[in-house]
């Protein structure tokens, strides 16, 4: 593939990719303002440092920090690939999502990281409830994304985060790395082999769902009894 014509798709995935961000902000944001998941604007932002929380509406708090971690990976990818190959990207993947999900944590104050059904890195193991998520939007594509999801969820020691799902989709410059034999990158099969005996993470297509960025946080209940 030309440098031209992966530009060109780059192009295009990101323009899906603010369609999916823009739906996210309105869809996603619906889905969760309702009942119990509503916000309280009286909370000041003083009252908020005083506790250590963010003094935010959970969602597209939450989608934001989510796009900062897919942005800033996509980003260093395309440098990669435009300085070396597909073999030296793989490496890079690995240690800039680890050090982009690092710097966006300490940024915003919450755990940030990627999930996946088919696993390359097993510390991205999703639990039972983006296990569940994933599953039921994995026939989904780029084109037409699922909607991102959020849910208030009850931690064991009595406190409460907000949970918040958004699908990554494989890109064209993913292919490389991910996708089946025929588009991978020369050597990448037995660097792959190498580094993820495990792998399990390629054979996927063009705009299929690849896999999910979440983010938590804490989030805490109003003398009205919403949450923010």
């Amino acid at each position: 593939m030309t440098r031209g014509r992966l530009v060109a798709l780059v192009i295009a995935w990101l323009a899906v990719v603010l369609v999916m961000s823009f739906r996210a902000r309105t869809v996603g944001t619906e889905r969760v303002l309702s009942g119990r998941n509503s916000f309280n604007p009286s909370l000041t932002t003083a009252r908020a440092a005083q506790e250590g929380l963010p003094d935010i509406q959970a969602p597209p708090f939450a989608h934001g920090a989510a796009v900062a971690l897919a942005g800033g990976l996509m980003r260093e990818l395309m440098a990669a690939l435009e300085e070396g190959d597909a073999v030296s990207s793989i490496g890079v993947c690995g240690e800039a999502a680890s050090r982009i999900a690092a710097e966006v944590s300490e940024e915003k104050g919450v755990e940030v990281g990627r999930v996946a059904l088919r696993l390359r890195n097993p510390a991205n193991e999703p639990d039972a409830w983006e296990r569940a998520w994933l599953k039921a939007s994995r026939g989904t594509r780029g084109e037409n994304p699922a909607a991102p999801l959020g849910e208030y969820r009850d931690l064991p020691d009595g406190r409460m985060e907000y949970a918040y799902l958004m699908p990554i989709y494989t890109a064209p410059l993913c292919m490389q790395c991910h996708g089946g034999p025929a588009d991978l990158g020369p050597g990448v099969s037995e660097a792959l082999a190498k580094a993820y005996p495990d792998d399990q993470a390629t054979g996927f297509e063009l705009g299929s769902l690849r896999g999910a960025v979440r983010v938590r946080f804490l989030v805490r209940e109003t003398e009205a009894g919403q949450f923010k």
